[in-house]
This record gives C-alpha cells, sequence and structure tokens, in this order.
C-alpha cells in the first residue's frame, strides 16, 4: 500500500512545527541536561533499604505477616527540612493551614491492624489517596517487621486547598472570570465547601456547593449544590456508596436533579437559535460484585431512570421551541469489568507529579426500556457502553484509549445516539521529554436538541474561534511536543511548555457540498505550562498562542489562549 501524502499545508505545518520544537529544545535545555521522569517504581525503596533484615513485600505475604501498629506522618504544605523551603513565609504558610486530620486518612485505607499484609491493598490505598485533590503524595511503608506483624507508616502530604479570589482565561476569542471562595479540605476534614461567581460565554451563575466524601467516617459519598443562572438555575442532591475499591461487594446510591437554562445552537461561532430547556431527572441503584477474582472484578447494578426534558420559547413570541421534548422512564441493568492493572509514572499529563496509569481493560455496559406504561412518553431501549485500555512498553512509551457511545432506539431506528473515541500515545524523546500524540473521533445520529457536536477555539483547535464548526461527525488530531523543564520559581509552580499542532474538522455527512468554512481547519502554536504544586485545585494553566493556517475570512491569524485544565 503505497505511503498517504499530506497536502502542501500539513507538509510546511510538520516541517515548521518539528523546527519549532528542536530549536525551543535547544534553548530550554543545555546539552547533558536530564530531567528524571522514569516510571515510579517502588516509593518505599529508600526507606526499605535502610531497616535491617526487612523482607521484600512477596516474602512478607508468603510468610503470612500480618498488618501490625500504622502509623501517620502528615507532611505540611513546605516541608521546613528542606533549607530552601525552610522561611518565614513559608513558616506562616503552614501555621495558617489545617493539615489533613489522621483519621480522615486512616478511613479511606483498605488495610487495618490485624489484616493480612497485601502489596496490593497498599498501593490501591495510595491510589485511593491520591486521588483526594488536597493531598499531593501519598505513600504505605513497612517500617518494623517483628517476624510476625509489619508495622506501616502513611506518609502524605498536604496541599493548600482554601482559595479565595478571582480567575481569568481566554479561549476561542472569548473571555471568562471568576471569584471563588472554596476549601476542599475543610478544617482538614476532606469536605469540599464552594462559593462561585463565575461569567463565561454561556452565562453569569452563582453556586454554593458541599460535599462530604467520607459520611460519619464511612464510604458513603454526600452532597449538593445550588445554582442562581442568568438564565435559570439548578438544584442537585446526591447520595451514594460507590464501589470504592477493586474488591467492594456492595454500591447503592441517590441522584436527583432540577434545573433550567437557555441552550444555544452554534454555527461558525455565531447563535443560531436559542430556546428555554427544562430538566428534571432522578437516578436510583443498587450494585453487587464478588469482588477481586484472578485478578479481575465484575460489578454488576440494577437501578430506575426518570429523566424529563421540556423546551419553551425563550420569550413569547420567539422562534417556536424544539419538537422533540421527551420524557424516559426506565428500570435498567448494568455489567461492568475492571482488570486490576495500575502503574505509577510521572511526567505525562502532569508536571513532576506521580500519576496513576489504568493499563487493563475496563468494559461496562447498561441496557434499560422505558414506555408510556412507566411514565415515559414513548417505547424505546435506552443504552450506554464504554471501553477503556492501556499497554506500556520500554522505551517510554504508553498507548491509553477509551470509547464510549450512548442512545436510544425506537421505531426501528437509532436517535439521540453520540459515540466517541479517543486515543493517546506518550512518547519520551529528547533524553526524557515528551512526543504525545491524540486522535479524537465522534459520530452522532439524529441527536437530541440541546446537544450538538461542536469544535473550534474551546475544544482543541486552538487558534480558531470557539465552536466554529458543527455538524454529525468530528475528529481532531493533536501532535506536541511536551518540555518538562527543571525551574521551580519560589518552589511554586512547576513550569513546562508546549509546541503543538493540531488538525480537525466537524461536519454533516448528509452534505455534499461543504463551504470553505466547514473544510479542515490547522493551527501550529506554543505555550507555557504552569502547574503548582502546592494548591489542590489540580490545574494547569495553559498560556498559548495559536496560528491558525489557511485561515478561512473573518478568522483572526492569531489566537491567544489562557485556560485552565486538569491536565498538560
Amino acid at each position: 500500500m503505497p505511503k498517504p501524502r499530506l497536502d502542501p499545508t500539513l507538509e510546511w505545518a510538520r516541517t515548521a512545527v518539528l523546527g519549532l520544537i528542536s530549536t525551543g529544545f535547544l534553548f530550554a535545555h543545555p546539552a547533558g541536561a536530564r530531567q528524571h521522569a522514569l516510571p515510579v517504581v517502588d516509593a518505599c525503596a529508600a526507606s526499605r533499604a535502610l531497616i535491617a533484615g526487612m523482607p521484600s513485600d512477596e516474602e512478607l505475604e508468603s510468610r503470612g505477616a500480618r498488618v501490625g501498629r500504622v502509623g501517620f506522618r502528615t507532611v505540611d504544605i513546605f516541608d521546613t527540612s528542606i533549607p530552601a523551603e525552610d522561611t518565614k513565609l513559608f513558616r506562616l504558610a503552614n501555621r495558617l493551614h489545617r493539615t489533613t486530620r489522621p483519621r480522615v486518612i486512616e478511613r479511606q485505607l483498605l488495610v487495618k491492624s490485624g489484616d493480612p499484609y497485601s502489596r496490593r491493598r497498599l498501593d490501591e490505598s495510595e491510589r485511593i489517596l491520591r486521588s483526594n485533590d488536597y493531598l499531593f503524595e501519598a505513600r504505605i511503608c513497612p517500617v518494623a517487621f517483628d517476624g510476625k506483624n509489619v508495622d506501616l507508616e502513611v506518609t502524605t502530604r498536604d496541599l493548600w486547598t482554601l482559595k479565595v479570589g478571582a480567575s481569568f482565561g481566554r479561549g476561542g476569542g472569548v473571555n471568562n472570570f471568576k471569584f471563588v471562595v472554596a476549601d476542599d479540605n475543610l478544617l482538614g476534614t476532606g469536605k469540599s465547601l464552594t462559593v462561585e461567581r463565575l461569567a463565561d460565554v454561556d452565562r453569569t451563575s452563582l453556586l454554593l456547593r458541599y460535599v462530604d466524601p467520607a459520611v460519619a467516617g464511612t464510604h458513603w459519598r454526600a452532597g449538593g449544590s445550588y445554582a442562581d443562572n442568568s438564565d435559570g438555575g439548578r438544584r442537585w442532591l446526591f447520595a451514594e456508596l460507590p464501589f470504592f475499591a477493586l474488591d467492594s461487594r456492595r454500591a447503592y446510591g441517590i441522584d436527583i436533579s432540577d434545573g433550567d437554562r437557555i441552550d444555544a445552537l452554534y454555527d461558525r461561532s455565531v447563535i443560531r437559535r436559542r430556546f428555554r430547556e427544562k430538566l428534571r431527572s432522578a437516578t436510583t441503584y443498587a450494585g453487587w460484585s464478588a469482588g477481586l477474582v484472578d485478578g479481575a472484578t465484575w460489578r454488576w447494578s440494577a437501578g430506575y431512570t426518570y429523566d424529563d426534558h421540556q423546551f419553551a420559547p425563550v420569550r413569547p413570541g420567539n422562534r417556536p421551541p424544539p419538537t422533540d421534548a421527551r420524557t424516559l422512564s426506565y428500570p435498567w441493568l448494568a455489567a461492568e469489568w475492571v482488570q486490576d492493572a495500575f502503574t505509577t509514572t510521572s511526567n505525562l499529563d502532569q508536571i513532576y507529579r506521580v500519576e496513576d496509569l489504568f493499563l487493563g481493560w475496563r468494559v461496562r455496559g447498561q441496557l434499560g426500556y422505558s414506555a408510556p406504561a412507566l411514565g415515559g412518553d414513548f417505547s424505546a431501549v435506552v443504552y450506554s457502553a464504554s471501553i477503556q485500555g492501556g499497554q506500556q512498553w520500554d522505551l517510554g512509551r504508553t498507548l491509553l484509549w477509551d470509547v464510549a457511545a450512548d442512545g436510544r432506539y425506537r421505531s426501528g431506528r437509532a436517535e439521540g445516539m453520540l459515540t466517541q473515541g479517543r486515543v493517546r500515545y506518550y512518547h519520551r524523546d529528547f533524553g526524557e521529554q515528551l512526543f504525545f500524540v491524540a486522535l479524537e473521533a465522534a459520530v452522532a445520529n439524529r441527536l437530541d436538541a440541546e446537544r450538538q457536536l461542536l469544535i473550534g477555539g474551546d475544544s482543541g483547535l486552538r487558534g480558531y474561534p470557539l465552536r466554529y464548526q458543527s455538524g454529525d461527525r468530528r475528529v481532531l488530531l493533536t501532535l506536541e511536543q511536551r518540555i518538562f523543564s527543571s525551574w521551580y520559581p519560589f518552589r511554586l509552580v512547576r513550569v513546562g511548555g508546549a509546541m503543538f499542532f493540531d488538525l480537525g474538522r466537524a461536519w454533516f455527512a448528509s452534505t455534499t457540498a461543504q463551504p470553505p468554512e466547514f473544510g479542515w481547519l490547522k493551527d501550529v502554536g506554543a505555550g507555557l505550562r504552569l502547574a503548582s504544586s502546592r494548591s489542590g485545585f489540580g490545574n494547569v494553566v495553559h498560556v498559548d498562542a495559536a496560528f491558525a493556517l489557511d485561515r478561512p475570512s473573518g478568522v483572526r491569524r492569531v489566537q491567544f489562549v489562557v485556560s485552565s485544565h486538569t491536565s498538560f
């Protein structure tokens, strides 16, 4: 098969990006400089080496060792045992911060005194702890062994979780502002309280939210929110006992929401239609599992969902609203299969932070049936499915993928259907820097009125206005050279950089003649990545300049994008 050729513009873009990458790398990293971003193999190796006669994890398990005393060590935001962090300002920050209470950490562990020693359970406990926004790192290490019992030390490092202030962002040529008072570790209890004032392209909103991730010291979670928006509002309550661990046997939950808002349909960044949507939904479920068996777990769930969407004009006399108002009321069954296949690494999607990678298979499917006899507007099969997986090889190569689909089958045809897939490839280059490739694709069929398949400056095409193209097909390719610098200003912010090329398009498959604005869109650019190593809000700030290639009329040559993301 002959090798496919890129068109001249793409050839030029590829050459330009590679040239920028090479030049930027030479300036950012002198010859011989190395960034240590190798996978984290054994976080306890250093401490184990200092303990005379400490057997390996395998030996402890084979000898039937039991967990003895469990101690807790909480490192504050700044570690004043490090000379560079032993300053008046950092000591003051530590005094003002309430460290996480040991019992909050203890309740999340999957082991307790008297349990059989299990490195797998300790690793999973570390992952559970690291999933909390208020912790930067967590490790659980054996520190003593008397021939029968193993004493453990749980070491965590806190993050600053109190946020009072304002923020600004820009993407797709549109500004957004936020004023927030929030604490994700209220008085060291792990509970979250947020009061937020937000203004973006869709609405202004005043939000109040509270979440308790460990009700009465259990694994139950509960919370709710109230939003007073310029175009409506929303109320939400939930309580659940999730499958919090691979060996969890039961799960229960209830989720209720009620709200209204103004929806907008876009075409080339311009609102073509507006209508009011009123939505009410409620879901309750129960789940059961036999636990972890032969390295994997099956989970089964049964539940009931009520989902009501009604539409109205924004004002009397406006254009009529969509005609596909619907009420779905249906019982459902779900099955999920998850492998126990995790590893740790760093400098993939975060900057100098331990990342937990899932490298196995996770498959989930859900099937329900709505009918008028149950309170629905019509008879329909309601379904959803997802597949997630990953693979890692030597030489610093990692591949992650996921596919998800949902929709309904009614009167012999699919409707409200959306299928999306994504593949991400990471490759260490230039020593231990990273070349990143992502390919995303989506296919829709008879989408519901309030849903639209869009692409633009707010969804991956950084050189274009937001919500620039719409359709029932979407493709996005991203090539990115990621640079992880050793620059650590004031020991507060980790600094990285990126040079990128984006190629994407959204279009309607049924339309044969597409205007130039609905052709393939391309851009190149570069930017900074700023990740706080002290804040618990877990964001990476992107500051990018993106240049549109072969830009259609009305699109600026350069887009400046300032945004906050959960990853690089």
